[in-house]
């Protein structure tokens, strides 16, 4: 499989920062349009087709959004528009491609086979969005001509900004995140809501080191970066046990089967204990001493 780096590391302090936005902007949407067919045409050849073209949509779109003031902005928005339709075709598809291969591996149990064949009955069924996306894409030449549109003349005061040197430029967008990052760190850690905005905050920081790591020394990318990663790590285990409660609730409405029915209610009282567990775990790993040792961290390179 072609793959394609999370690191935008062709840059250096001094480019000017249109340079460093021209070629990043180039390699996420190389991404975007390299496994855009594959996970609309050929999603059984392999299901990472599906998960790499979320990830590279996502990033994508956190590209456009961390050099907007440089880039014309009808067609920057037009652009993230059908990006977050990609996304959420594919988020949709992603999302029961986890679901089978977690329960493939207890597919002896009887009940397990009945989930079985509802998670893929209902994921043929979100296929089709996907692929009548990419096929209206490639009717109306959208994913070419969109980004040839970013490429257009600046006007003031985009190309004043454009001009301006990526080392200081990155440290001040870093900044900004870092900032919006701990804004929205939870004063309570066992409030779901607020750990999964404080999970789309460390998601967007993560994303902006990928795209600023050119600016900063290596242990940016060897010491501090993981640091983030654990921490998204902690609370996706944490959203994957609560979207699943969500979800195992709404298929017990939904089915007619009684045998299936029980089943998924003890699926529910499992994942509930799960995300009880992940929570606590959580709220003890990220107390007050480790959160502002990461800002003091950060510090070194803001």
């Amino acid at each position: 499989m072609t793959e394609f780096s999370k690191w935008m590391l062709a840059a250096t302090a001094d480019d000017p920062v249109r340079a460093v936005a021209a070629r990043t902007l180039a390699i996420r949407l190389a991404a975007v349009q390299h496994f855009l067919p594959l996970a609309a045409e050929h999603p059984d050849e392999d299901v990472e087709y599906v998960h790499q073209l979320r990830v590279a949509t996502r990033r994508c779109v956190a590209a456009l959004h961390l050099y907007r003031k440089i880039l014309p902005k009808a067609p920057r928005k037009a652009l993230c528009a059908e990006l977050k339709r990609i996304r959420q075709a594919a988020g949709r598809a992603r999302d029961y491609d986890v679901l089978i291969l977690h329960y493939t591996a207890d597919a002896a149990d009887a009940n397990t086979q009945r989930l079985l064949e509802e998670i893929r009955k209902k994921r043929q069924e979100v296929q089709e969005p996907l692929r009548a996306i990419y096929r209206l894409l490639v009717a109306n030449q959208q994913l070419q001509q969109l980004p040839q549109a970013l490429c257009a003349p600046e006007p003031e005061p985009e190309a004043a900004a454009g001009a301006q040197p990526f080392g200081p430029w990155a440290r001040r967008q870093l900044s900004k995140s870092v900032k919006a990052f701990f804004a929205a760190e939870p004063t309570r850690l066992k409030d779901l809501d607020a750990l999964h905005q404080f999970r789309i905050r460390g998601k967007k920081l993560r994303y902006a080191m990928e795209l600023l790591v050119a600016a900063f020394p290596s242990s940016f990318q060897t010491r501090l970066y993981p640091l983030i990663e654990r921490v998204q790590d902690r609370l996706g285990e944490i959203n994957d046990h609560a979207v699943a409660c969500k979800r195992f609730r709404s298929w017990i409405t939904e089915t007619e089967n009684p045998a299936l029915r029980k089943y998924l209610q003890q699926l529910v009282r499992r994942e509930r204990k799960r995300l009880r567990r992940s929570v606590l775990r959580f709220a003890y790993w990220w107390n007050p001493g480790r959160s502002k040792q990461v800002q003091r961290r950060f510090r070194r390179y803001t």
